[in-house]
């Protein structure tokens, strides 16, 4: 009887030192993890402060775009394809890649106004002589030709928009 009680009085010690092991390594991590999320919550302070500092240089990305400019690639039909460079990061990223170039797909409706801003060559006696709008059609324009296109809609992140206004730039 003397040895079972032995036998038990062990296996119980045993059984409460696991058990304490697995309290005290289960605390020890939380305790861990929260001293990790404190030093990362101080750290993504202190880069939002750095970020403050340099909103004066680099402003913030808008939020809602409504024109883009880009060189064409593709007419087919009413649509145009234009390639543009757009700002993806409101910081400057090693090796450019703060600006990702984009295909983007105009739709060109019936009601789209299409034209071209002829600057004169001597200076105008009036302001509103300044820039003299030229009516185009969608045939007037042709692949290699810098554009710029306004839309109604936001067209942020989108890669197929319509058009309300289209500007050959030259």
């Amino acid at each position: 009887m003397e040895k079972k009680s032995i036998y038990l009085a062990i296996i119980l010690a045993m059984a409460f030192l696991l058990i304490g092991l697995g309290i005290g390594s289960f605390y020890g991590r939380m305790s861990a993890e929260k001293i990790w999320q404190g030093k990362l919550a101080e750290k993504e302070k202190e880069i939002n402060w750095w970020k403050s500092q340099l909103e004066v240089f680099y402003p913030p990305l808008p939020e809602e775009i409504y024109s883009i400019s880009g060189q064409i690639t593709k007419i087919e039909g009413n649509a145009i394809w234009i390639e543009s460079q757009i700002r993806v990061s409101q910081f400057p990223l090693p090796g450019g890649k703060e600006i990702e170039t984009r295909e983007i797909k105009v739709n060109v409706l019936p009601e789209t106004k299409i034209v071209k801003i002829e600057i004169p060559e001597t200076p105008p006696l009036s302001p509103e002589e300044l820039f003299k709008e030229v009516p185009l059609k969608l045939e007037d324009l042709k692949v290699g030709d810098q554009i710029s296109i306004s839309s109604k809609e936001n067209i942020k992140d989108k890669t197929e928009i319509f058009a309300e206004r289209i500007e050959l730039i030259q």
